[in-house]
């Protein structure tokens, strides 16, 4: 009788340990891999793509999600991906040329991996307006008809006018810009644009005109 008493005993706490293991006591994280970039690279694309690779360390639970982060920014949450990537434009990140990279990734056990990488854009990352109308050094008259080219998640595009030393600053949607000024002389004018988390990009080039009174 002992022994049938010891027998289920045993078999009981082997059915415990059984459904344990099954049911949530695996405590071994993901590991997180950079494909690209490296560590202290320089970026010089003004789009760059992100590879992240993700090994899923568990026995029983999945990847269930992935965090991208520029800085303390989330940038993107993927779901049950174990191959990562993401297109960085990189020209909406201007206050600084060094930034950190860090992605977390997290099983169905809520077993959580942490990694971070530097890196340092370049001048040439960051693409701006290229201004077309009016051209460099030209002479105008009211209307003047502005136009310059897209950037690619721009919400709104802010213009910078001079003429005569007064200042005017106004925002638009697309890129063009009509107006007519009452003064007349020396001018300039330069573009940046603004995407939906309010960044911005760094101003156009500036260009210089005069603007005449019309007859």
């Amino acid at each position: 009788m002992k022994k049938i008493i010891l027998g289920l005993t045993l078999l009981g706490f082997a059915f415990m340990v059984s459904c344990s293991s099954s049911t949530g006591t695996d405590t071994t994280p993901p590991t997180i891999t950079f494909i690209q970039p490296q560590n202290n690279e320089t970026i010089n694309d003004s789009i760059y793509t992100i590879q992240v690779s993700i090994e899923n360390n568990s026995s029983t639970f999945g990847i269930v999600s992935t965090k991208i982060f520029i800085d303390s920014i989330c940038v993107v949450t993927l779901g049950d991906k174990e191959n990562c990537s993401y297109d960085w434009h990189t020209y909406w990140w201007t206050e600084s040329t060094d930034h950190s990279i860090r992605v977390e990734a997290m099983d169905g056990n809520n077993n959580t991996a942490t990694k971070s990488i530097d890196v340092t854009l370049s001048e040439q990352a960051y693409i701006v307006p290229k201004l077309l109308t009016p051209p460099d050094n030209s002479t105008q008259q009211n209307p003047l008809d502005f136009s310059w080219t897209a950037l690619p998640q721009t919400a709104q595009y802010e213009i910078h006018v001079t003429i005569n030393d007064t200042p005017f600053v106004n925002t638009t949607t697309n890129t063009t810009y009509t107006n007519s000024f009452l003064i007349y002389g020396a001018a300039t004018w330069k573009v940046k644009a603004q995407n939906a988390l309010g960044m911005e990009s760094k101003f156009s080039e500036e260009y210089h005109f005069t603007v005449t009174e019309t007859k």
